[in-house]
């Protein structure tokens, strides 16, 4: 998937980011944003091998989450002074991107689907035609015309 793609490319960033942060302090904000940045991909890569709808969304929305926290962390690491306002950017335009492909993902796969019902039996005059016994037990009238 792209996203996953994309996704792998920020944690490559945020680790060279973090190894280039000075020690004086900040291990546990470099340390933060390795892990969230990696669990991006992560949790797409272990999301694409589910085989339930229920189970994909799961690991995508985890994945969005930590999308959201690599936020917070070059957020922090700006006022910190420790990035510089072009990586912000960059690092905020990629999990921006990275972030609305992983919401159209969900949506996409929660959608609803439209079961093509097979009918159990059909009536039909010349001017109507009822079909009854859809999976989800509806029926369905069509007319292409009424005559009385």
């Amino acid at each position: 998937w792209p996203v996953y793609q994309e996704a792998v490319v920020i944690a490559r960033e945020a680790q060279k980011f973090s190894l280039s942060m000075p020690k004086n302090g900040n291990q546990s904000l470099s340390d933060q944003f390795r892990r969230a940045s990696q669990s991006i991909a992560l949790n797409i890569a272990e999301g694409s091998s589910r085989t339930t709808i229920k189970d994909k969304v799961n690991f995508l929305r985890i994945s969005k989450g930590s999308v959201f926290e690599c936020v917070a962390v070059t957020d922090l690491a700006l006022q910190f002074e420790l990035m510089d306002l072009e990586r912000y950017r960059s690092f905020q335009e990629k999990l921006a991107n990275v972030g609305r492909m992983l919401s159209a993902i969900i949506r996409h796969l929660e959608k609803p689907k439209i079961e093509k019902a097979t009918p159990v039996h059909v009536i039909s005059t010349q001017s109507c035609r009822l079909v009854l016994g859809y999976k989800s037990d509806q029926f369905q009238l069509v007319c292409t015309s009424l005559s009385f």
